[in-house]
C-alpha cells in the first residue's frame, strides 16, 4: 500500500495560480450535481470560463421543470464489454449506480476511469476476472482522496468498499488482451460522521458549472464546508472567481475568512484570503474547496465558475 505524500501549502492572494494546461478536452454531456442532506439538485452550465479580468456575477438557481425536478435513476445497471478504441472506457467518468466494465481489450496500455456517486454513498468494487501478468509489472491501482493502493497478485474475486463517494480505477499492462473485468455498485454510507445528512458539503460533476459557497447548518459548531469537483480522468479544472464579498468589515474577520483549494492528484493546497478574485488551474481532475470564516455564514458571499480545460 502506498500512502499519499504530505500536503504542501502555497499562498496566493490574487491573480492566476496553479498549473497551465497543455491539452484540450472536448465537452462532455451535462451532468447533475448533488448536495446530500438538503436533497437539492443544482444547475451546471456549459458556458466557458470567464476571461481573467472580466468579472460577472451569476445567479445561483434551482432547476425547475413542469415535469418536476430531475432525479438520478435509482436502479440502473450498465454492462460494457470489450469496447473498441473509439468507444473505450478509458478516460470516462461513470455516474451510474452499478455496472460491469471489461478492460481486457482496452485500447491503451494505461487505462484510467473514475466512478462518482452522491456524497452520502460509497462504492463497492469487485474484480471478477484478472489476466494481468505480474512478472511484466502489470497492475491495478485504486485511489481517491483518502487512499491509494496498487495490486496485481490475487486479484480475482478481490473486493474493495470505499470510504468516499468517488473512486479512480487505473490499469497498467504490457500485453494487449491482458486485463481485468470488474463490477461495481453503490450503497448508502453507514459510517458517516455525526453530521450525517446535515453535512454542508457539496459535490459537483460535469464539464462546467457554478460554484457557490456552502453555508453550515445552525448549531453545527466549528464545522467547515467543502465543495468537491470531479471531472473525467485526464482533464484539468479551471476556477474563475467572479464575486467574493466577505460581509464583516473587521480586519480580524478578514484574516479568518479564506478559501483553501486542494489539487487532490498532487496533494497541493493553495490559499486565497479575504475578498480577492482569482483564477486557478489544477494539474489533476479532482479538486476540493474548503471555506472558512464569513463564507460559512453568508450564502452567496462567494461565487465562481469552473470548467474543463
Amino acid at each position: 500500500m502506498h500512502m499519499p505524500k504530505p500536503i504542501t501549502i502555497q499562498g496566493c492572494l490574487m491573480g492566476d495560480c496553479g498549473g497551465h494546461a497543455h491539452s484540450t478536452i472536448q465537452p462532455h454531456p451535462q451532468l447533475p450535481t448533488w448536495a446530500p442532506g438538503r436533497h437539492q439538485l443544482l444547475e451546471t452550465t456549459s458556458r466557458p470560463a470567464s476571461a481573467p479580468g472580466k468579472s460577472k456575477i451569476f445567479q445561483h438557481r434551482f432547476l425547475s421543470s413542469p415535469l418536476g425536478p430531475l432525479k438520478l435513476p435509482t436502479q440502473s445497471t450498465v454492462t460494457i464489454q470489450a469496447p473498441p478504441a473509439e468507444t473505450s472506457m478509458c478516460g470516462q467518468l461513470l455516474l451510474q449506480d452499478s455496472g460491469t466494465v471489461d478492460l481486457r481489450n482496452a485500447s491503451s496500455r494505461f487505462c484510467t476511469l473514475s466512478i462518482g456517486r452522491p456524497l452520502d454513498e460509497v462504492i463497492v468494487l469487485r474484480v471478477e476476472f484478472s489476466s494481468l501478468n505480474c512478472k511484466n509489472r502489470d497492475y491495478l491501482q485504486l485511489s481517491n482522496r483518502r487512499m491509494m493502493m496498487r495490486k496485481c497478485h490475487s486479484l480475482s474475486n478481490y473486493t474493495l468498499t470505499t470510504r468516499t463517494n468517488f473512486l479512480i480505477v487505473r490499469q497498467g499492462r504490457v500485453s494487449h488482451g491482458n486485463g481485468i473485468r470488474f463490477s461495481y455498485h453503490s450503497q448508502k454510507n453507514t459510517k458517516m460522521s455525526h453530521h450525517g445528512a446535515e453535512s454542508c458539503d457539496m459535490q459537483l460533476f460535469g464539464p462546467s458549472g457554478q460554484i457557490k459557497n456552502p453555508t453550515r447548518w445552525p448549531g453545527s459548531g466549528n464545522q467547515t464546508c467543502r465543495t468537491f469537483i470531479n471531472v473525467p480522468p485526464g482533464s484539468k479544472i479551471q476556477i474563475q472567481a467572479v464575486s467574493a464579498r466577505p460581509v464583516s468589515d473587521d480586519d480580524d474577520a478578514d484574516v479568518s475568512t479564506f478559501i483553501l483549494i486542494r489539487d487532490v492528484d498532487i496533494m497541493q493546497t493553495t490559499w486565497f484570503q479575504g475578498g480577492s478574485l482569482f483564477q486557478w488551474r489544477s494539474f489533476g481532475s479532482s479538486v476540493e474547496m474548503e471555506f472558512h470564516g464569513d463564507y460559512l455564514n453568508h450564502e452567496g458571499s462567494f461565487q465562481a465558475e469552473y470548467s474543463v480545460i
